[in-house]
């Protein structure tokens, strides 16, 4: 996931990044200082999560995450901040976590992981062809089926539209 960090204070920038340092769902980190830097590069760049402190300099982090909300409706946003005061305000803004600081690495990797739970998945165009015969294709690339059972227990479920279907109807059919 691509993560943004926004935070007026050095140090708490450094401290999350040595936080997160490590964690294999996170493909990218940007550190920010100010909210408008981050606003500019959420335009250009995909933004999965963004962490915001609430007490900043400049663009809050309420009216930050408003902001990048407008960018991309589908961010999660996180609050780490030292004051427990804005916790409603937070999560009027849709926020998924709100973290006190000083934090440990097992609270952020829980709210990361929340992230992971609600995040919507890629979209991926599969195609069936049934006649005259079989094939499945997932963005344009033939899906590899192996043998002709298989095949078959494919089209039974293809064919079964999403309904439920027993082990025993199964060999049935088959």
């Amino acid at each position: 996931m691509h993560v943004i960090y926004v935070d007026d204070e050095k140090p708490a920038r450094e401290n999350f990044r040595l936080t997160v340092e490590g964690f294999p769902d996170i493909e990218s980190l940007q550190l920010f200082e100010r909210g408008e830097s981050a606003v500019i590069w959420a335009k250009e760049h995909d933004v999965d999560v963004a962490v915001l402190d609430i007490e900043m300099s400049g663009l809050r982090g309420i009216e930050l995450a408003k902001e990048l909300k407008t960018i991309n409706k589908n961010i999660c946003i996180i609050f780490v901040t030292a004051y427990s005061q804005y916790a409603l305000d937070a999560f009027k803004v849709d926020a998924i976590g709100y973290i006190l600081k000083p934090y440990s690495k097992g609270e952020v990797r829980k709210e990361l992981d929340k992230v992971q739970r609600i995040r919507p998945l890629p979209k991926k165009r599969m195609e069936i062809t049934t006649i005259p015969c079989f094939s499945v294709s997932v963005d344009g690339t033939i899906l590899k089926i192996s043998n002709a059972k298989a095949k078959e227990l494919f089209a039974l479920l293809v064919d079964r539209a999403g309904s439920g279907i027993t082990g025993s109807e199964v060999i049935s059919y088959l």
